[in-house]
């Protein structure tokens, strides 16, 4: 598996979304305004394991797109749950290839985990699981 075709293909996606706040990327610095909406990205990759018995058989890997939508506690019209909707359809279930390396990345599965609030700002990860199989 090729960790950066990996993160292109997640990025590419994430960066076409209409309507998205500032995205916070992954190693970089950002100063969050207090009152506004961004989304924290962040690739988790999980186990690889071989298909097949022979030495050089195909490979199946996993992993989590994991975003993590934060907004002001100040606000009352609940706007992470409207970008939590718009991340499920965007990052709908289908298979993905990088425009360089043509490798295939298949999204399975989105979930969302409880509402994180820590003033004053309000957390909502929503994960997106994905496989590669090379």
């Amino acid at each position: 598996m090729d960790t950066r075709a990996v993160r292109r293909v997640l990025a590419g996606l994430l960066d076409t979304m209409p309507n998205k706040p500032p995205i916070v990327w992954e190693n970089t610095r950002y100063e969050p305004i207090i009152g506004g909406m961004f989304i924290r990205e962040n690739v988790l990759f999980g186990n690889t394991v071989p298909l097949g018995v022979g030495f050089n058989s195909a490979t199946d890997s996993v992993g989590i797109y994991q975003l993590t939508i934060t907004s002001s506690t100040e606000e009352t019209a609940f706007p992470w749950l409207d970008m939590e909707n718009t991340i499920r359809s965007h990052f709908a279930r289908g298979i993905y290839a990088d425009t360089i390396t043509k490798q295939k990345l298949e999204i399975i599965a989105i979930s969302a985990s409880p509402l994180q609030i820590t003033p004053p700002w309000v957390s909502l990860p929503v994960s997106i699981r994905f496989r590669v199989v090379a």
